[in-house]
């Protein structure tokens, strides 16, 4: 049975059970548009677990480059006959009906699956013989930044995870990894509404605003609609952490109803923050170091010390701690791999100096991203009491 989505660009399987594929099926599995981080990303994993994946894209990269030199098969161009070897076909919701590989799937009656419906069915442990513990980052702002920082500290904990998160961690010079430990962390994508395909052991919402009009045409209350959908879906034994500090995640709260729900807070005058079972106090800032006590359940835990500016890293980084120490890492080890995290690849990324000035290239793209970014930069220059924002 098909299901149109709802942006009505594609047709796509929900029913497909991916466990039941063959490892030692000659036939592929197979990614229109394989080049982008997201699908290559996950066809990497695929072949990382033992199955075989092809796919096709407008031209050649180093993710593509990857896929090939593993025995991928990769086709520049998007034709017919690039699907004849295909079991099932992966795609994004950016592939429409026209595309020609499409087309002929429909004719072969090969089917056609969204690339959440794989990132879900490998965070639920496909390919292994025990299911994963999976680690969920979903919201409007902040998921690569979180997962980033919960893939590192998961990675520097000994406890070698998965992870699959949509920017190049440069620490770990990678997006995305196959591990032999049971956690497998993730950044969740809620733009086009496909983030109710997922069913974390943990879930992590840093906030909620409004964004991608293009699929959300029924404003901040389809989005509010679509994360009550995904969590009444949640196995009512999973941990939910919540940024309480949102006024649309306090919105959201209105709307849930679930056992399992953390809250975390820095901000004292919030109206949540008494509720909130993990927060800071005392946070300071000089350069681009950023210090913070840390609480659990209003006992210090001990002291938040980030080398990224911005107090947003200091929520971001919140999250990561209350995930973590769910999971039962020592605090110790998380503030380690906190302070020497550097960030994310275009996110306040430092790329040199000129004249004395710092260039800063950031990904920011909706008003509050630009906002705290800029926000971040001026901090910097207040605290060294030098310099200017251009």
């Amino acid at each position: 049975m098909s299901e149109k989505m709802e942006n009505n660009k594609l047709i796509v399987d929900k029913n497909i059970n991916l466990k039941e594929l063959d490892k030692n099926s000659e036939k592929t599995i197979h990614f229109i548009g394989i080049g982008g981080i997201g699908m290559s990303g996950l066809a990497k994993f695929l072949i990382e677990l033992g199955y075989k994946a092809s796919g096709s894209d407008i031209k050649e990269n180093r993710l593509t480059e990857w896929i090939s030199s593993h025995d991928g098969a990769v086709f520049i161009g998007h034709k017919a006959k690039n699907i004849d070897n295909a079991s099932v076909i992966v795609v994004s919701t950016a592939i429409k009906e026209s595309n020609s590989e499409i087309i002929e799937a429909r004719k072969r009656n090969i089917p056609i699956i969204h690339r959440s419906q794989v990132l879900e069915a490998i965070m639920s442990g496909l390919g292994r013989t025990e299911p994963c513990i999976s680690i969920g980052f979903a919201g409007t702002h902040g998921k690569t930044t979180t997962s980033g920082m919960a893939s590192l500290i998961f990675e520097d904990a000994g406890l070698d995870p998965s992870f699959a998160v949509g920017g190049q961690m440069p620490y770990l010079k990678t997006n995305s990894k196959i591990g032999t430990g049971k956690y497998f962390i993730a950044e969740l994508d809620e733009s086009d509404g496909t983030i109710e395909a997922y069913s974390p052991d943990i879930s992590i919402i840093t906030n909620l605003e409004f964004d991608h009009p293009d699929h959300y045409q029924g404003g901040l209350e389809q989005i509010f609609t679509t994360f009550e959908n995904y969590i009444n879906k949640l196995k009512p034994e999973s941990k939910v952490i919540i940024n309480a500090d949102c006024a649309g995640n306090r919105e959201l709260l209105r709307r849930i109803s679930h056992s399992g729900i953390i809250l975390y807070s820095i901000d004292p005058d919030n109206e949540l923050f008494n509720q909130a079972a993990y927060t800071v106090k005392e946070i300071s800032t000089k350069g681009l170091n950023t210090k913070a006590q840390v609480f659990k359940d209003n006992k210090f835990i001990g002291e938040l010390n980030l080398n990224i500016p911005g107090i947003h890293n200091v929520s971001n980084a919140l999250s990561t701690i209350a995930a973590a120490v769910e999971c039962g890492v020592e605090f110790e080890k998380i503030a380690c791999s906190l302070a020497r995290f550097t960030g994310m690849k275009r996110r306040f990324q430092i790329l040199g100096t000129v004249n004395g000035g710092k260039i800063i290239d950031d990904y920011a793209h909706h008003p509050t991203e630009v906002q705290v970014t800029l926000q971040a930069a001026k901090n910097v220059v207040e605290s060294n009491q030098a310099g200017r924002v251009v």
